[in-house]
């Protein structure tokens, strides 16, 4: 078999290229135009008019001196995807090629379909994505990096040569924080961020310009999406009290107050001890394990939320579903007093929707946003 885990080594075959591609293509030049080809490839059907059997090895692999693979146009075999709006980028960033097309070739003596422009092919290695904090601290200091790109697969800094990459936090349609790195960095790094708490859209780009950190798009720029990158969500909290217990209950009384343990009352069935928050972390309870004791058609209404014993905080509670793309504030910024309370969530959930889902708790000295 001359092929493993997505990549095609010598002696290509029709049956390798289709098992790798997923399809059951018999004609040549339907296998070389194939949409199912992962266009970030570095080695992969171009139009490019020579003969590329000289820039083999004796051993079947491609010399380090290949160039066959950029095309007759040094494009890549790829068109990419810019905007100078945008709000275009974000949209467009969707987990798939993302706007950008592939150059295929279209057959005779000046972009013949050839088999062997398969070899070495990779299904998996330039399919891009980003790191992210899922949750950042006020003022905190955020690095995003571009990964995927692996040994087989086309290095954006080189196709989009002159090109920065980039991140953008966005608020609904607002751009509220954007930076760039440096020249052919792949990781952009914030440097204490200034965002009020909520949940933002993490955009990443390339833009034909430097961006120093700032909180709104410069103008007159253009702006390239990332093929296969998807956008992502990050929580960003404001600043915590020094320690703080969460409880949680449907019902009864609940105890409140620095010394209370259960997030259900006693009555009610507890599912854990209380969640006990520090100044340097936004809490959230992730994949919720209810208690089995819990109801299937159990709707929450209320929030018992333990004082820190000297001052009044603020608390606000954000529901996310698994898979979600939006997320539901439950409980508005309230000001709970030292001797803690119980409190209406704003909107109230059933447990089914939750079962695998996230609850973020944000904690601050003063209102949230």
């Amino acid at each position: 078999m001359a092929h493993s885990n997505g990549l095609i080594t010598a002696p290509v075959s029709f049956a390798d290229v289709n098992a790798v591609l997923g399809t059951s293509i018999t004609t040549l030049s339907s296998l070389c135009t194939s949409d199912k080809i992962n266009i970030m490839a570095m080695y992969k059907p171009v139009p490019y008019s020579a003969d590329t059997t000289s820039q083999l090895e004796s051993n079947n692999t491609w010399k380090s001196t290949a160039t066959w693979y950029k095309g007759n146009g040094n494009n890549y075999g790829v068109t990419p995807y810019s905007s100078s709006t945008f709000s275009n980028i974000t949209s467009r960033t969707s987990g798939g090629t993302n706007g950008w097309a592939a150059v295929r070739p279209s057959g005779g003596s000046s972009a013949p379909y050839r088999l062997h422009d398969f070899l070495y092919y990779s299904h998996s290695n330039g399919r891009y994505s980003i790191t992210c904090p899922s949750e950042i601290a006020a003022g905190g200091s955020p690095t995003i990096s571009l990964v995927g790109q692996g040994t087989y697969g086309l290095s954006l800094t080189t196709v989009l040569g002159g090109k920065y990459f980039g991140a953008a936090f966005v608020s609904g349609s607002t751009v509220k924080c954007v930076k760039t790195a440096s020249l052919n960095s792949t990781s952009v790094s914030f440097s204490s961020i200034s965002l009020a708490q909520g949940v933002y859209t993490v955009v990443p780009f390339f833009c034909n310009a430097t961006i120093s950190q700032t909180t709104s798009l410069p103008s007159g720029l253009n702006y390239f999406t990332i093929p296969y990158a998807l956008n992502v969500s990050t929580s960003v909290g404001g600043t915590a009290p020094t320690t703080a217990q969460v409880a949680i209950h449907y019902g009864g009384s609940l105890t409140t107050g620095p010394s209370a343990t259960l997030l259900f009352a006693p009555a009610q069935g507890a599912i854990a001890t209380a969640l006990t928050i520090s100044s340097s972390s936004i809490p959230s309870i992730r994949n919720i394990n209810w208690a089995s004791s819990l109801p299937s058609s159990c709707t929450l209404t209320k929030v018992g939320i333990d004082g820190n014993g000297s001052s009044t905080i603020y608390v606000k509670i954000v529901a996310a579903k698994h898979a979600a793309s939006t997320d539901t504030t439950i409980l508005t910024s309230t000001a709970v007093p030292s001797t803690g309370g119980q409190f209406n969530l704003t909107t109230s959930i059933k447990v089914d929707d939750y079962r695998a889902g996230d609850i973020h708790f944000y904690f601050s000295t003063g209102p949230i946003s």
